[in-house]
């Protein structure tokens, strides 16, 4: 019978053969409906996380390698099928007719045959079974190589209606009984408590299976014996108040999991925990580059691994973003000096930066420690190369006014930097190779605040001269780049000069005629201003000075991710008015491109825009903690408001 899909789901030994070739679709297209939804409504408006996954992870193996777990399924299903994002998703031309379409009967069909096998409504399969706590845990043997096709994998859920979850599995035991898929059930006794095997043919390489259905509603299944007593083992402890403080604690019981898990939101009730003890077994497995510079790179990557004491992530479902929320937990001192020195920058990013013009459709936003990324990139590029290294750094020193990179430069940068890319202009050709790099604008922009007052030299014999400003050399070095440009008639046209010209007080330079490159060093404000074009730098220096702009962008980062200087931000808005305004220019271009029929193309490129359009925005952001003690990362997708207006632009 079909049913056998819910065991086999843990670790697959290759296609199963069943006699009802429709059940099998059936109940594996039905399964990983209610599993995904398990696995978004899981992070529902929770409060607190539910005793029940609290109970089922401290049955969990200390040592398991990936653990999901999905919690409070029952009410938050409701919520989630109910909410204003999934009756969008219901009214999409695509979604809709693949509603009103064959295969989309023909499943509704499967849940009925599904339902009349098991003798139960898929509803309350989700409600009664799978609505408390649902954990899926995988294990990879510690003391063996790492081999990910060696790992075992256990169920562990808590059925509010035990007799539900018995009667299931009974179900599915006779059923494969009598179609000779299982050979034998026998039951087996781990002290007081009683477990059950699953045995195959023989021939058929289908190892053994290993359950059990508790009084409580508190249900394991394993393709590891071993696993299934441990379930039985800690459950015992757990009753036991006389249990010795060394006895195995489950993996909740487990402090560096807890570290993890305390940083998590706490209104996140699908979380995912892996242990990098079993990625670091793979690395150390990996076959040795060739190439020094990707040894080196395997190295650092090796270094952080041994660094995390644990990881997890827990997805999170709010009225105003879906976010997932991922976590490592370090120990410092183990940590390279690089990343220490990076979270330890404690000078403030200047909010005002982000002050961008109304034209930007993505920001990026990050805290920059030029000092840690110098020691990143000597510790990548290979020994022998380092001299090539110090010779740049003297070339720089000559243009950069005979200032020392490392130690008067570098330091006088940051910690603030942003990046924009605006929209092009109406009636640009996005397909054209003449106009790529400025049909989308784009402007860097740093902060040059600690470096723009003069200082007094240092013991070289000075005689009381001052060192020019970092923000003076930074400014001669890129005056020396533009006439370098323009002596390269390859990347100017001849006859090429620098031209500058006035915005908000700042001078932007480039040559005449245009190049791809302006630059502009707002002394005012301390900061130093890149683009494509002087059009788009200008516009960045006019905005900056108006306290209201870039008002989008914090409204977004207010939304989702308040708490991270560094992000990357799409206004996928801004980005679905663009894609309607040259949906059938790119699909022409597209169509020729790949041979396909050009409505072809121009529809697929309406499903996406219309997907699109049901988020506001998208983001990705990441943190260290000040002490390097935990990286936190974010990412996820910004709904529309509750009134459902997508008309109002802000």
């Amino acid at each position: 019978m079909g049913g056998h899909r819910l065991t086999r789901s843990l670790v697959p030994e290759g296609p199963i053969d069943l006699r009802v070739p429709s059940l099998q679709r059936s109940f594996a297209a039905a399964m990983a409906i209610v599993m995904t939804v398990a696995a978004l409504a899981g992070a529902v408006r929770a409060d607190q996380p539910s005793s029940a996954a609290d109970e089922l992870l401290r049955l969990v193996p200390p040592d398991a390698t990936v653990v999901v777990t999905v919690e409070g399924l029952r009410d938050r299903a409701r919520e989630i099928l109910g909410s204003r994002l999934a009756s969008d998703f219901r009214d999409l031309p695509a979604v809709r007719a693949w509603l009103a379409s064959d295969k989309a009967r023909e499943l509704k069909r499967s849940f009925g045959e599904i339902e009349t096998s098991l003798k139960v409504k898929l509803a309350d399969l989700r409600d009664e079974v799978l609505g408390d706590a649902v954990i899926l845990a995988m294990r990879m043997d510690p003391s063996a190589p790492a081999d990910p096709g060696k790992a075992r994998g256990m169920l562990l859920l808590k059925a509010r209606d035990a007799g539900l979850a018995s009667r299931l599995i009974d179900a599915i035991n006779a059923s494969q009984r009598q179609s000779g898929e299982l050979a034998r059930l026998s039951d087996r006794r781990r002290g007081d408590t009683t477990y059950h095997v699953r045995e195959f043919p023989d021939g058929s390489g289908r190892p053994a299976e290993w359950y059990i259905c508790q009084p409580d509603g508190t249900f394991a299944f394993s393709n590891s014996e071993a696993l299934i007593q441990g379930v039985i083992d800690r459950k015992a402890r757990s009753r036991d108040a006389n249990a010795g403080a060394g006895a195995d604690p489950g993996l909740g019981g487990l402090p560096r999991v807890e570290a993890v898990r305390r940083r998590l939101p706490e209104r996140a009730l699908a979380r995912l925990y892996i242990d990098p003890r079993a990625i670091e077994r793979l690395l150390a497995a990996a076959p040795a580059p060739t190439k020094p510079a990707e040894a080196r790179m395997l190295a650092m990557l090796r270094r952080h691994v041994a660094s995390v004491d644990y990881a997890g992530a827990a997805l999170v479902w709010r009225p105003e973003a879906i976010v997932v929320h991922a976590v490592e937990s370090l120990d410092a001192s183990r940590a390279d000096s690089w990343l220490r020195h990076w979270a330890g920058d404690t000078r403030p990013f200047p909010p005002e930066m982000r002050r961008v013009p109304s034209t930007a459709m993505a920001m990026a936003s990050a805290r920059l420690d030029l000092s840690a990324l110098r020691e990143v990139i000597y510790q990548v590029v290979p020994e022998s190369d380092h001299p090539r290294l110090a010779n740049f750094e003297s070339v720089l020193r000559g243009v950069l006014l005979g200032q020392d990179l490392a130690s008067r430069i570098l330091p006088a940068i940051g910690p603030g930097a942003i990046a924009y890319v605006e929209s092009p202009a109406e009636g640009g050709d996005p397909g054209t190779n003449a106009s790529r790099g400025r049909l989308f604008p784009l402007v860097l922009v740093v902060d040059l605040s600690g470096g723009h007052p003069a200082e007094p030299r240092g013991g070289d014999g000075g005689g009381g001269r001052a060192w020019p400003s970092a923000t003076d050399a930074i400014d001669n070095a890129l005056r020396t780049l533009l006439a370098l440009m323009a002596l390269d008639e390859k990347r100017a046209p001849g006859g090429s000069a620098i031209a500058t010209t006035d915005a908000a007080g700042a001078r932007v330079a480039t040559l005449r005629p245009p190049i791809p490159f302006a630059y502009a060093v707002d002394r005012a404000s301390g900061r130093l201003v890149l683009g494509t074009s002087a059009p788009s730098v200008a516009r960045y220096l006019e905005a900056a000075a108006d306290p209201e702009a870039g008002a989008r962008f914090r409204d977004l980062r207010a939304a989702a991710f308040p708490e991270y200087d560094s992000f990357v931000c799409i206004d996928l808005d801004a980005v679905t008015r663009l894609g309607g305004r040259y949906r059938a220019r790119v699909a022409s271009k597209v169509a020729a491109r790949r041979h396909r029929p050009e409505a072809d193309v121009e529809r697929d490129l309406e499903h996406v825009l219309a997907l699109a359009n049901l988020f506001r925005a998208a983001f990705i952001a990441g943190r260290i903690e000040p002490d390097a003690t935990a990286i936190h990362r974010t990412f996820g997708l910004i709904l529309h408001g509750p009134e459902g207006d997508k008309s109002r632009k802000p």
